[in-house]
């Protein structure tokens, strides 16, 4: 959130004692990121649903272990 983001920058100091923070975007990463959904599915015939999760690339692994997410798959 860029009304945020001064404040967020001073967190990081404070909290790492950083003297110089560095922010890198990678467009092509957020948006290979984005490709991950969760799914309601249900079965011809059935009323029950279940969440199904698309199953991850090896670079969003990487990237989500990176940042330290998991998935509940």
């Amino acid at each position: 959130d860029p009304m945020t983001l001064s404040d967020q920058i001073a967190k990081l100091r404070t909290r790492f004692a950083l003297r110089r923070v560095v922010f890198v975007a990678d467009r092509g990463l957020l948006d290979h990121l984005a490709t991950l959904t969760q799914n309601t599915v249900r079965m011809h015939g059935s009323t029950d649903t279940f969440e199904l999760l698309t199953v991850p690339t090896s670079i969003q692994r990487k990237a989500l272990d990176l940042i330290g997410v998991k998935l509940h798959m």
